[in-house]
């Protein structure tokens, strides 16, 4: 295993989610979509064995574990934004659209009538909802990472397997464009892999919080307290 820096070049403004995004998240999608098919009912222990063993040395103290793995940092000036955006949905459209059964929509049923004015067709809530909103944006060209990990395997991963695409939050509508992924040698990792989330205040700059320090890191039922590095995105 190798002290590394990985480095995401950004073409388009990215926007930050609720919590940072780590590296090894970022892998074990790779991972994951690399050597499990995509199904209706995917297997979870499959998940689980292949997100717990990656290309990534461990950190194990008081019975608990974390990757050696960094959360992704701003290595470029930062300008936040925001950008305005709309959804509009036409009426007559998605009431063709559930009459054919091409979508379920409230009380009506394929081939079945109802009565006049029994379904309404509602724009203001729910999948057909209309918008007109705005949110943060973050441009900043260059977003690092450091670890402990072995280099032609994250290289190959992140590089050749084409799973990754975006950075953060709305990224179908274009945000977080990653240009290109570079990997080199840097001896800052030996320590700067700590600027994570961890169950264990491991070294100044990291405050106290409720969150997830392991993968899947979305998941609310692995929440405990534990400590974040104050440059985690």
């Amino acid at each position: 295993m190798t002290p590394l820096k990985i480095t995401f070049n950004l073409a388009t403004p990215f926007v930050k989610s609720g919590y940072p995004i780590h590296l090894d998240s970022l892998v074990g999608f790779c991972f994951q979509r690399h050597y499990l098919p995509l199904e209706d009912e995917p297997d979870e222990a499959a998940i689980m064995t292949i997100l717990a063993d990656l290309p990534f040395e461990k950190h194990e103290q008081d019975e608990d574990w974390v990757f050696k793995a960094s959360a992704l940092m701003p290595d470029a000036p930062m300008v936040h934004g925001s950008r305005f955006f709309t959804r509009r949905y036409s009426e007559m459209e998605t009431a063709q659209a559930a009459v054919r059964g091409d979508i379920v929509y409230g009380k009506l049923k394929p081939g079945k009538t109802l009565a006049p004015h029994a379904l309404k067709i509602d724009t203001k809530r729910g999948s057909q909802k209309n918008i007109l909103a705005y949110h943060p944006t973050t441009e900043c060209r260059r977003l690092v990472a450091y670890c402990i990990g072995d280099k032609e395997l994250l290289d190959e991963a992140l590089n050749e397997w084409g799973h990754i695409s975006h950075i953060g939050a709305k990224r179908r509508m274009g945000h977080g464009l990653i240009q290109s992924i570079s990997i080199e040698d840097d001896d800052t990792a030996l320590t700067a892999w700590q600027k994570r989330t961890m169950p264990w205040p491991l070294c100044d700059d990291v405050v106290p919080m409720r969150c997830t320090t392991q993968n899947p890191y979305f998941d609310k039922t692995k929440v405990k307290d534990g400590y974040c590095h104050i440059d985690a995105i």
